[in-house]
């Protein structure tokens, strides 16, 4: 099974940064308006009984740095799933410095569709549930 994904771009229209929190990150407010430009995630499930990535961008790191990887592995363990098998393919169009961060973004998205990618429906965690039909 395929599952192709798209990652806007966007751009900052205000952002305040706040307060430290106690684990260092700090506390934004921040309006953000997508644009018109996207970098596209294929998910095709294999029998590799693992997550991998591949990417046209140099510098982008195709292994278990990568911020898709890790979004998919966590989810998985969070579902209680084994993982059979699903590779991301990260075809971008966004540069990597340019602020925007639609990978970050679309780890969200990538990892509950691992679910369908992976053949396996998961019906442990409520997180599952609303992406399953």
């Amino acid at each position: 099974m395929e599952i192709k994904l798209k990652a806007p771009a966007k751009i900052n229209l205000s952002l305040d940064v706040r307060g430290r929190r106690p684990d260092g990150y700090h506390e934004l407010a921040t309006v953000m308006q997508t644009v018109d430009l996207y970098d596209t995630i294929t998910l095709t499930d294999n029998d590799s009984g693992a997550v991998t990535v591949s990417c046209n961008y140099e510098g982008v790191p195709c292994d278990e740095r990568n911020i898709c990887v890790k979004a998919a592995n966590r989810f998985f363990e969070a579902c209680r799933l084994p993982v059979s098998g699903v590779h991301i393919d990260i075809d971008k169009t966004i540069p990597t410095q340019a602020g925007s961060a639609p990978t970050c973004r679309f780890a969200s998205k990538a990892a509950p569709s691992c679910v369908p990618a992976s053949g396996r429906p998961c019906t442990s965690c409520p997180h599952c549930t609303a992406y399953i039909s």
